[in-house]
């Protein structure tokens, strides 16, 4: 669900500064990169998510991250073809928060099918972030047994090229896609599945920034299905 060319190992993740919430001031504290994945991964643990396949990636500051795994939820397959995936973006800044994403990766693509909120970045917030981090897989599991028949609804419904070209032009006006990667997505001149529509909107947001892939697939997938309605 996640592409990028920067690669960071938990050993980097490490050596990344941050401000503790005894520093930060009283509304607003941080966590460490690192602690968060131990903490996601344990979480995942308690709820039968086994994640495998750790992919990380900072910004220029270091200041955010965004990480993702290959999900096995054990008792909920994921759609024929594809295999669950769950991400964690992360930002050490007032402005943001913690926040959790679950999806499916068919076909080398990551979709993103789902958002969970964890925690704004507050002392108080960071010493319940176990816990809230459990409410989120919870709702993540309750979500993901819906993804295969999500994903099979938008693989037996079919986009005509009017449809298409018109749900193009508003994912650029929606600046899920950059202007430079709409031609990426040329419809079929006949119609054309759903599912496929949404793939190669994944594929062009997956050259875009490694930060925003994950919200705009999101935002894709709802705007196709939000047609099919």
């Amino acid at each position: 669900m996640l592409t990028t060319k920067q690669q960071w190992t938990r050993e980097q993740l490490r050596g990344i500064p941050f401000l503790p919430p005894d520093k930060a001031g009283a509304f607003w504290g941080g966590v460490p990169h690192h602690r968060l994945l131990d903490l996601v991964e344990r979480a995942a643990a308690d709820r039968n998510v086994t994640l495998a396949g750790l992919r990380c990636h900072l910004n220029a500051s270091g200041l955010t991250m965004v990480a993702a795994w290959a999900a096995d939820l054990h008792t909920t397959a994921p759609p024929p073809g594809c295999h669950h995936s769950l991400a964690v973006l992360d930002s050490n800044n007032w402005t943001s928060s913690i926040r959790l994403y679950g999806g499916v990766v068919c076909d080398g693509a990551g979709v993103t099918l789902g958002r969970y909120q964890v925690a704004r970045h507050s002392s108080g917030n960071i010493k319940n972030l176990p816990a809230l981090l459990d409410d989120a897989l919870q709702a993540y599991r309750v979500d993901a047994i819906a993804y295969p028949a999500r994903v099979e609804s938008l693989r037996a419904a079919r986009v005509d090229r009017v449809t298409a070209d018109r749900l193009v032009m508003a994912a650029g006006r929606g600046r899920l896609l950059p202007s430079s990667r709409l031609l990426e997505v040329a419809p079929a001149p006949e119609a054309v599945a759903a599912w496929d529509l949404v793939l190669s909107f994944a594929r062009a947001a997956q050259k875009g920034p490694a930060l925003k892939q994950l919200d705009n697939t999101l935002g894709l997938v709802q705007l196709v299905e939000d047609e099919l309605r």
